[in-house]
């Protein structure tokens, strides 16, 4: 990673502050580069005792004043998704005080598609904007909850904007941004921001649904008070992200719309298929359902140790 570039992260959340530490950790406790901007006077605080960066502020006017121009400033918006928008606008508005050769910007957020539609048009010539979301988190939020560790062997996937016009630094500064989240202990793979908003819709999106639809199935039991005395491994597994920032996650599923609903859809039709099948007391259908079940699961998991 280049000794000339700067680093600032706004949203010191769980993944802002895990990569904030994992920064700090990987420069050998090096902070001069790394800023931070947070809404929270509490979170910027909790940095400053944490000796986590070396200037942060809830003014991003005031952090950016305080940031040493350098060659290169890497920005990372680590956001819940609906702020993107506004805090690219703000960034735009303070660029005559950012002062660096090379400006690169990427958000974090989970939902890419909806957010590119809105921002494609406004990003400067001078300014490179590449998407990523490192595939990683858990279910507590804020910088108390953040850890160094959290990114390890973790896929990170980059998105650029398809069809916004190549600057002459973009090609550089899309392996830049590939060479700094190898950097963090992760694996980038470049894909497409409508594929990429498919397949988080499926392994992320709605398995946060199937989870909180879990929460409130079991809330409805007549012997609800005796739940805790039953709830095994299997439970917990499938609920844990129950736990999770409802207001981010409405934001989330809300931005990622068309890609979920077709999915609710298919799942209706398969639990519709299995309530058919064991109404009608078809023994063998279940088995082979389960097989098929147990096959490709013991698929994905192989595949997933390959990575």
């Amino acid at each position: 990673m280049k000794i000339n570039t700067n680093f600032l992260i706004i949203g010191l959340g769980l993944l802002g502050g895990s990569i904030a530490k994992k920064l700090k950790s990987i420069q050998n406790s090096n902070i001069d580069n790394i800023f931070a901007l947070s809404h929270k006077n509490e979170t910027v605080i909790l940095a400053k005792n944490l000796d986590l960066v070396k200037y942060s502020d809830i003014s991003l006017e005031n952090v950016l004043s305080n940031i040493k121009p350098l060659e290169n400033i890497v920005i990372i918006i680590a956001t819940p998704p609906n702020l993107v928008h506004e805090t690219i606008l703000k960034i735009i508005k303070n660029l005559p005080i950012i002062n660096h050769k090379n400006i690169i910007i990427t958000d974090i957020s989970s939902v890419k598609s909806e957010i590119y539609e809105n921002i494609k048009e406004i990003i400067p010539q001078n300014i490179t904007f590449i998407g990523s979301h490192p595939m990683t988190g858990k279910e507590t939020n804020g910088l108390i909850n953040s850890d160094k560790n959290l990114l390890d062997n973790s896929i990170t996937f980059i998105t650029p904007i398809e069809d916004k016009p190549y600057t002459k630094n973009y090609e550089k500064n899309l392996n830049f941004l590939c060479e700094f989240w190898e950097k963090l202990n992760t694996k980038p793979i470049i894909i497409e921001s409508d594929k990429h908003d498919e397949l988080v819709a499926l392994t992320s999106h709605f398995q946060h649904i199937l989870s909180a639809i879990d929460i409130n199935l079991t809330s409805k039991s007549k012997y609800f008070d005796l739940i805790p005395l039953a709830i095994g491994g299997s439970f917990m597994s499938n609920t844990r992200i129950a736990k999770s920032d409802p207001s981010l996650w409405t934001d989330i599923i809300f931005k990622n719309k068309k890609n979920i609903l077709p999915i609710l859809k298919q799942y209706k039709n398969l639990l519709e298929e299995f309530e058919k099948i064991l109404t009608e007391n078809d023994r063998e259908k279940i088995l082979k359902f389960l097989e098929n079940t147990q096959k490709t699961k013991i698929f994905l998991d192989n595949q997933t140790e390959k990575i």
